[in-house]
C-alpha cells in the first residue's frame, strides 16, 4: 500500500509538470494602440465643406470598434471604419461651434488587442467668415478700443497718444494681424500688437474722427475678421460752445409753415453739435441735426406764443460743452380782436413782475398800455423813494403806492422805469389807477393827505385826509 501511494504522488507531479498541448494561451500585444486623425489630433475644415476623415490606427489591420464621446448630433462616427464625417450643411451651421472638440475611442474587438483600447481627443476647426465658438471659448473675441481726447495746442506730452486694444489678447491665443485704415494719418501709428500710438501735431486738425481698424485672425482663428473702431478727439483747447440763437418766429391763418435755422457758430469746419428738443415740444414741430426747426402748425392749433428751450451739446472740439437756445413761436389767428383793438396773439405774450415784488403791494390793480409801452400802478407797495428810479429796497412808508413802466422790442418786454410820487407818503396809494397816452402818464393817489388845490400847490403836509391826488 505504501508503495502504491508514492506512485500515485508520482504521477500526479508528472501529469502537472506536462500540461495538455491542445490548450494555448492568447497571444499578448507587440506594441501599445494608438489612434490619431488629421494632424495630431487636428482636423480643420472650411464652412460648407463636406468632411471625410479616416483614422490612423497602429497596429494597421487590427480589428477595433469606433465610438465618439461628447461629439456634436450633427458628426458621425463610422462604428467598424472610424470615419468622421459631416455633410457640406452641416458643417455651414455647426451647433458647438468653430472649433468643437470631442473624444473617440478605440477598442479591440478579439486578437491580440481584444479588451485593449486607445483614445483620440480630436480638436475640429472649423474655418469661415461667421463668428461660431468652440466649446465655451469665444472664437474670435470681441475686441475694442477706449476713446482717447488730445489737445493740439498743449505740451507734447498732451498730444501723445496711447490707447491698447482690449479683449482677446492672452499669451495662449494672441495670434492676430492689425491692418491701420488707409485713411489714417501718418502720424498715427499701431503696433503689431494693436496698440495705437503716437504724437499729434500741433498743426493738426481739430475734431474728432472714428477709425476702424481690421482685426485678420490666424491660427485657430484664420478666415476670421473683425473691426475694432478708434475714436480720436483733438481739442483746439478748453474751447467754449459759440454763441448761438434763434429768431423767433409767427405764424398766422393759412401760412402756417414754420422754418428757423440758428444762428452763430455753424461752420463748415467745426459745426459739431447735437441738438435735443425739448420734451414738452409738440408733435409737429421738429428739430433737424443742423438745429433747424421745422413744421406746419395744425389748424386748430392753440393760438398764442411759447419760448421753447434747444439744448445745444458740443462734439469734436466743443466735446462736453453746452448751451440752452431759445426759440419764441407766436401763433395768431386772422381775425381776433376784442374791444380794445388788440389782437388776440397779443395775450400770453409776456409774463411781468415788479422789479421789489412783496406781498400786497398789489401789482396789476391798474393797467393802461399804448403802442408798446405798458404802466402798471401797484397801490400797496411801500417803499418811501420819491420821483424816478428811487430805491426800491425798502418799506419805508407802507402802502405809499408806485408805478411800474415796460416797453415791448418784438416779442421781448423789458422793464423802463420805476415812478414814485414827489410826496411820498404813507397809505398815500398811488398808481390806484393809471392812464397811459403816447409819452404821458396820468397816475391817481387817492390816499394822498394834503391840503393843496389846484395845480402845483404846496404838497408837503398831511392836513386833509385821503384827500386824493393825481
Amino acid at each position: 500500500m505504501k508503495i502504491l501511494k508514492i506512485l500515485s504522488v508520482f504521477l500526479i507531479l508528472i501529469l502537472t509538470a506536462c500540461p495538455d498541448p491542445s490548450i494555448s494561451e492568447p497571444p499578448q500585444p507587440r506594441e501599445a494602440l494608438r489612434l490619431v486623425y488629421g494632424t495630431n489630433n487636428r482636423i480643420e475644415v472650411i464652412k460648407g465643406n463636406p468632411l471625410v476623415v479616416r483614422p490612423k490606427l497602429t497596429p494597421e489591420g487590427t480589428k477595433v470598434k469606433y465610438s465618439a464621446l461628447g461629439a456634436p448630433a450633427w458628426l458621425t462616427v463610422h462604428p467598424d471604419a472610424g470615419v468622421i464625417s459631416a455633410s457640406a450643411r452641416q458643417t455651414r451651421t455647426p451647433g458647438s461651434g468653430e472649433v468643437v472638440v470631442f473624444r473617440i475611442l478605440a477598442a479591440g474587438d478579439g486578437g491580440a488587442y481584444d479588451k485593449q483600447s486607445a483614445a483620440a481627443d480630436v480638436a475640429l476647426v472649423i474655418r469661415g467668415s461667421e463668428t461660431v465658438t468652440r466649446g465655451s471659448e469665444t472664437a474670435l473675441p470681441a475686441m475694442s478700443y477706449i476713446g482717447q481726447t488730445v489737445s493740439r495746442g498743449g505740451s507734447s506730452t498732451q498730444r501723445t497718444i496711447s490707447v491698447n486694444i482690449i479683449g482677446g489678447l492672452t499669451a495662449a491665443d494672441a495670434d492676430y494681424a492689425f491692418d491701420p485704415p488707409s485713411s489714417k494719418p501718418s502720424w498715427l501709428n499701431i503696433s503689431s500688437t494693436g496698440t495705437i500710438w503716437g504724437t499729434v501735431p500741433a498743426d493738426a486738425y481739430a475734431g474728432s474722427t472714428t477709425y476702424t481698424i481690421k482685426v485678420t485672425g490666424k491660427g485657430i482663428y484664420l478666415g476670421e475678421t473683425q473691426n475694432a473702431p478708434f475714436l480720436l478727439v483733438i481739442l483746439d483747447s478748453e474751447t467754449a460752445l459759440p454763441a448761438m440763437s434763434y429768431t423767433g418766429q409767427t405764424v398766422s391763418g393759412s401760412g402756417r409753415t414754420i422754418s428757423a435755422s440758428i444762428t452763430g457758430g455753424l461752420t463748415a469746419a467745426d459745426a459739431d453739435y447735437a441738438f435735443d428738443p425739448p420734451s414738452s415740444k409738440p408733435s409737429w414741430l421738429n428739430i433737424s441735426s443742423t438745429g433747424t426747426i421745422w413744421g406746419t402748425v395744425p389748424a386748430d392749433a392753440y393760438a398764442g406764443s411759447t419760448t421753447y428751450t434747444i439744448k445745444v451739446t458740443g462734439k469734436g472740439i466743443y466735446l462736453g460743452k453746452t448751451q440752452n437756445v431759445s426759440f419764441t413761436l407766436r401763433i395768431t389767428t386772422d381775425a381776433c380782436t376784442d374791444a380794445l383793438n388788440v389782437t388776440c396773439d397779443q395775450f400770453a405774450e409776456a409774463y411781468l413782475k415788479a422789479s421789489n415784488t412783496d406781498a400786497d403791494d398789489w401789482f396789476g390793480w391798474s393797467v393802461s398800455l399804448s403802442g408798446d409801452t405798458l404802466a402798471v400802478g401797484a397801490y400797496g407797495e411801500g417803499s418811501n423813494a420819491t420821483g424816478i428810479g428811487g430805491s426800491q429796497s425798502n418799506n419805508g412808508a407802507g402802502n405809499s403806492g408806485a408805478v411800474y413802466v415796460f416797453t415791448r422790442s418784438g416779442t421781448a418786454w423789458s422793464q423802463q422805469a420805476y415812478l414814485k410820487a414827489s410826496n411820498t407818503g404813507v397809505r398815500d396809494s398811488f398808481g390806484h389807477s393809471v392812464s397811459l397816452s403816447g409819452d404821458t402818464l396820468a397816475v391817481g393817489a387817492n390816499g394822498e393827505d394834503s391840503n393843496a388845490t389846484g395845480v402845483n400847490d404846496n404838497q408837503d403836509n398831511n392836513y386833509s385826509s385821503t384827500s386824493g391826488a393825481v
